[in-house]
């Protein structure tokens, strides 16, 4: 996870003065438009947000009140401008240390990282799930599709989805519909 963040440190100093979004490789969907995108990615920190305090459940008293369903950080890197996330990242290095190397979400991670960044002030949360929905967190019933995209909770249109773990099986159907509508 510590060579996770030197990365996207690094990269977002090549990249000063760009705007970026990191996203998992392996489990995200992209499902809106570049101009929607563009639209999405603020000039400061956005972090994915997600519907649970997990892994560390002992913060909950320690996030602000929320104004959306995903009020908590996802361990997704965030988006936004690259020298604002490269200080969050730098100010991070400083204060939210990660003490290893192992590769485990139980141990030192980058969602540990980022939360504490976040609860030091850093960055916002994408409450309402605009830039991107972690679908394991959220129940079927709550997700429909209109004008060919999916959406939440009747009105929100998110730009990526991330189908991590049961949710791969759970919406195998929807997402096909959607793949469908696009061909």
């Amino acid at each position: 996870w510590a060579a996770l963040l030197r990365w996207e440190l690094d990269f977002c100093r090549r990249h000063d003065g760009e705007k970026v979004v990191f996203v998992d490789s392996a489990d995200f969907l992209m499902l809106g438009s570049s101009d929607e995108l563009e639209a999405a990615v603020p000039e400061g920190v956005l972090y994915h947000g997600e519907g649970r305090c997990w892994p560390e459940p002992h913060k909950l008293d320690s996030y602000p009140v929320g104004k959306g369903p995903y009020r908590f950080v996802n361990g997704t890197g965030p988006a936004g401008s690259c020298g604002a996330i490269a200080s969050v990242i730098e100010f991070g290095m400083k204060e939210c240390l990660i003490r290893g190397e192992e590769a485990s979400i139980f141990a030192d991670n980058d969602q540990r990282f980022f939360t504490a960044c976040y609860l030091a002030g850093h960055g916002t949360v994408d409450e309402v799930g605009k830039l991107s929905a972690q679908l394991n967190a959220i129940p079927p019933s709550q997700v429909h599709i209109q004008d060919g995209r999916l959406v939440l909770g009747g009105e929100v249109k998110p730009i990526f989805v991330h189908l991590n773990g049961a949710s791969k099986d759970t919406y195998k159907a929807l997402i096909e519909e959607l793949i469908r509508g696009t061909v």
